[in-house]
């Protein structure tokens, strides 16, 4: 029986012998989640996602970057044919009390005060389509009529909170009577207002002379014409 034992223990020994290299990589390998699961391994699968799904559209954010902005010098027949499009619109407003017309009006300014003709529908119509049959270009300088659609955007966006927000609809159909002249000054007879009010503003120093330099140069050239036609109207 003594012999039988220890037969039984070397064959045991011979068998857990054989097992331990096993049972030691089964040990190693179940270790490995853990390995994976440390903060060091998650913060490197991290940024491996992040990479996978952000570093493709690194360019195309670069490009939408470039959308803001605002053409200098402006085709002032563009800015004419926007301004006869929100004329006409507010003027529809006036007569039928259709506020929500507000909401594409004030959209149009503030995409062309931040990228121009790039995110406005009407400006891309006007500057593309429209602008270029009506003849040659005639240019006049960009940062004024910037400030002119300032203007316009801030009228519609006040005009379409209070009336469509807490239903002053007298208050903001002023403000749209105002928009209405405005434009329509600027499309029949040429003369913009918020370029006007900007010049006034560069002229007090209220804004540098160096955002419109082009406005300096045609200001003076203008100034010096004044003054030949007074001089010439004196002889």
């Amino acid at each position: 029986m003594a012999h039988g034992k220890t037969a039984q223990m070397s064959a045991g020994n011979r068998t857990s012998g054989v097992g331990a290299p096993a049972a030691a990589g089964r040990v190693q390998r179940t270790s490995l989640p853990e390995e994976a699961g440390s903060p060091e391994i998650r913060g490197v699968a991290l940024l491996m996602s992040l990479h996978l799904v952000i570093g493709k559209d690194c360019w195309r954010y670069a490009g939408r970057v470039s959308l803001i902005g605002f053409p200098n010098p402006v085709n002032e027949k563009a800015a004419r044919t926007v301004a006869a499009v929100v004329a006409i619109t507010s003027i529809v407003i006036l007569f039928t009390g259709w506020l929500w017309l507000l909401i594409p009006l004030a959209y149009g300014f503030w995409a062309r005060v931040l990228t121009g003709p790039k995110l406005s529908p009407l400006g891309a119509l006007s500057m593309k389509v429209i602008a270029p049959r009506l003849g040659e270009p005639v240019y006049t300088p960009g940062p004024p009529k910037r400030f002119a659609q300032g203007i316009g955007a801030v009228l519609t966006t006040v005009a379409a909170i209070t009336g469509l927000g807490f239903g002053w609809t007298d208050f903001a159909l002023v403000l749209v009577g105002i928009l209405a002249v405005f434009a329509t000054l600027e499309s029949v007879f040429g003369f913009c207002a918020g370029c006007f009010v900007f010049g006034q503003l560069m002229k007090i120093g209220v804004i540098p002379a160096d955002v419109c330099e082009e406005c300096n140069n045609i200001w003076a050239r203008r100034d010096r014409l004044a003054a030949e036609a007074a001089e010439s109207a004196s002889h």
